[in-house]
C-alpha cells in the first residue's frame, strides 16, 4: 500500500529532508487477498467483501488520468515520483526520496488528456457517466482546486510560488483521501456524471498541463528538461510515537537536473509539429546530449558535479552503462518522433550513424543486424571504446525500430476507417537513396503481402507532390487487378486483411 506524504517526509540525522518509505506491507489487505479464491488482484465493491466492479474503459482512462492529475508536484511540472519508482530511467533510482518528479509523464498525462476530449466528441452529448462515488469525488476536487487557481485572471501566473503550492497541497490532500478511503476496494456506490462536465474537467486538465509543458520549455532554455527534484525549504518537525521524526513542509526550493534524451522525446508526442520539432531538434544537436564524434544522441548529458543520491547513474564512468551512453532504446525513440514530427531530411540524415546497418561493424564491435543495450560515447575516457555495443538488446530498442519501419514503409497509419469503410492507403516517407538503381524497393506487409514501389526517378517519397499513383493486386487465387487511385476502397482493402492478395 502506498504511505500518506506526511509519513513519508522524514529528517535524517545530517538535517536533511528525505522523501523514504513510500510502500510499506498492510497485513490486513494481504490477509484480504489471500482469503480470496479467485481473480485475487481484481478491484472490488462493499471495501473489497463485494463483487468485481466492472466499468468501461473511457471510464477507466478517466480514472486515471484524475488519479495522475492529482500528483503533479509542487510547480505543476512533473508528475511525482511518490510511489518510490523513477519511471522509465530506472538507474535514475535515487530520486524519488528527494521528493522529484518526471516531466515525461506529465507529457504522457496530456496525451492522454487530449485522447479523452477527443474520444467524447464522438459521444453523444447528452451521454452520462457513471463512476465509483470515491473517483467522482476526486474529479470534483481537483476540478474545484483549478477553478480557484485560475479565478480572477486569465492565466495563472507560472511565477507565483505560494500559488502553485496552495495548489498542490489541495490536489495532494485529495488524493490521499482518495487513496484512503478505496484502501480495500470501492464502497460500490456510483455517482453520474455528465459528458458536459467532465469536458470542463478534461479541458482544464489540458490547460493546467499544457502550463506545466510550457514552463519546463521556459525552465530548460529551449529543450524540455527530464527530471526535476525539491529540497525542502520552510517545514517543521515533529516525533511520532516510536520516536521517529516526521516532517511537515510549508514550502520547497526546486533543483533542475542537466538534459536528458526522453524529456524532449515524450514532449515531442505532443508538440510534434514540423515547425516546434525543427527547433527542439535544433537545440538538442547544439547541446551536450548529441555526440559529435559518433553522429549519434546521449541518454542524457554529463551528470558531473550532480549528488550521487540522484541514483546509480551517477556512480557509472560517463559514456558507460546508463550515463551518457548512446542507450539505444532511447535514441531510437527520438528518431522515431522526429520522424513522425515530418523531419524528414533531419532523419535520414541521423540514421545513417545511428542504425546498425550502416555502423562499420569493426567499430561496432558485434553483427550489424542486432541492436545493442548501449553504446559507449565519446564520454568514456577509453577513446578505444567510442562506437563499441555493449549487450545484444531485443526488446525496446527493436521494438521502436519496427516502429520507424512501419512508419517509413507505409506511413504510419495504412489502414482507415469512416462512413464508407474500410481503407487503404500506403505514404511511404522513403529517401530516393534507399531504393535501387531500377527504382525498385520491397517489404514484406501483415507477414505475408509482399509490397513493392516502382519510383524510377528515385523521388524522396515523403515529398508533398510525390504520392501512389496506381496499385497491382495479385491474389492468392491468380486474379490480378489494378487501381487508379491513390487509396484502395472497401472490398480491396478488406481482401488485404484477409490475406487474400499476395502481391501488391
Amino acid at each position: 500500500m502506498g504511505t500518506a506524504t506526511s509519513n513519508k517526509c522524514v529528517q535524517m540525522k545530517d538535517g536533511r529532508i528525505r522523501q523514504y518509505g513510500a510502500v510499506v506491507e498492510s497485513k490486513e489487505k494481504e490477509a484480504q487477498l489471500h482469503a480470496r479464491d479467485r481473480d485475487v488482484h481484481w478491484v472490488r465493491t462493499e471495501h473489497g467483501s463485494g463483487e468485481i466492479y466492472k466499468s468501461n474503459l473511457y471510464e477507466k482512462l478517466l480514472s486515471l488520468a484524475a488519479i495522475k492529475l492529482s500528483t503533479l508536484d509542487p510547480e505543476g511540472l512533473g508528475i511525482e515520483m511518490e510511489a518510490g519508482k523513477p519511471g522509465w530511467n530506472d538507474s535514475m533510482n535515487g530520486l524519488p526520496g528527494l521528493f522529484a518528479s518526471g516531466f515525461s509523464e506529465l507529457c504522457e498525462l496530456q496525451r492522454l488528456v487530449r485522447f479523452l476530449i477527443h474520444a467524447q466528441v464522438k459521444l453523444s452529448g447528452d451521454s452520462v457517466l457513471r463512476l465509483p462515488r470515491e473517483v467522482a469525488k476526486l474529479i470534483q476536487q481537483l476540478g474545484l482546486a483549478m477553478e480557484e487557481y485560475y479565478h480572477d485572471s486569465d492565466e495563472a501566473d507560472c511565477r507565483d510560488e505560494s500559488k502553485d503550492y496552495s495548489f498542490w497541497s489541495r490536489i495532494s490532500d485529495a488524493k490521499e483521501a482518495y487513496r484512503e478511503t478505496v484502501h480495500f476496494g470501492f464502497e460500490g456506490v456510483e455517482t453520474p456524471l455528465a459528458f458536459g462536465n467532465v469536458l470542463v474537467f478534461l479541458r482544464q486538465a489540458e490547460r493546467k498541463l499544457q502550463q506545466g509543458m510550457d514552463k519546463a520549455l521556459l525552465i530548460g532554455e529551449g529543450i524540455y528538461p527530464t527530471f526535476f527534484y525539491y529540497e525542502a525549504r520552510e517545514f517543521e518537525v515533529q516525533e511520532d510515537d516510536c520516536g521517529g521524526k516526521l516532517v511537515n513542509i510549508h514550502s520547497f526550493e526546486r533543483k533542475d537536473t542537466p538534459y536528458f534524451l526522453e524529456g524532449p522525446t515524450r514532449a515531442m508526442k505532443v508538440v510534434g509539429d514540423i515547425v516546434n520539432g525543427q527547433e527542439l531538434y535544433r537545440q538538442i544537436r547544439q547541446s551536450g546530449l548529441y555526440d559529435r564524434k559518433l553522429g549519434m544522441y546521449k541518454v542524457n548529458e554529463s551528470l558531473a558535479g550532480q549528488p550521487f543520491e540522484l541514483g546509480r547513474s551517477r556512480a557509472f564512468t560517463p559514456g558507460w552503462l546508463e550515463n551518457e551512453s548512446i542507450f539505444m532504446h532511447m535514441e531510437f525513440k527520438y528518431l522515431l518522433e522526429c520522424l513522425r514530427a515530418g523531419l524528414y531530411t533531419e532523419f535520414f540524415s541521423d540514421i545513417k550513424k545511428a542504425l546498425p546497418p550502416f555502423m562499420d561493424p569493426e567499430v561496432y564491435g558485434r553483427s550489424t543486424l542486432e541492436n545493442s543495450s548501449f553504446i559507449a560515447s565519446i564520454a568514456n575516457p577509453d577513446a578505444s571504446l567510442h562506437g563499441t555495443g555493449y549487450i545484444a538488446r531485443l526488446s525496446g530498442s527493436t521494438a521502436e525500430f519496427i516502429h520507424m519501419w512501419l512508419w517509413m514503409m507505409t506511413g504510419g497509419q495504412p489502414f482507415g476507417y469512416d462512413h464508407r469503410g474500410l481503407s487503404l492507403r500506403l505514404e511511404p516517407k522513403l529517401p530516393g537513396w534507399l531504393f535501387t538503381a531500377t527504382g525498385e524497393l520491397s517489404f514484406c506487409f501483415l507477414g505475408s503481402c509482399q509490397v513493392t514501389y516502382f519510383n524510377t526517378d528515385r523521388k524522396d517519397t515523403y515529398a508533398p507532390e510525390c504520392r501512389v499513383t496506381q496499385y497491382v493486386l495479385y491474389y492468392v487465387s491468380g486474379e490480378k487487378k489494378t487501381i487508379y487511385q491513390a487509396v484502395l476502397d472497401q472490398k480491396e482493402a478488406q481482401d488485404v486483411r484477409d490475406r487474400l492478395i499476395s502481391r501488391i
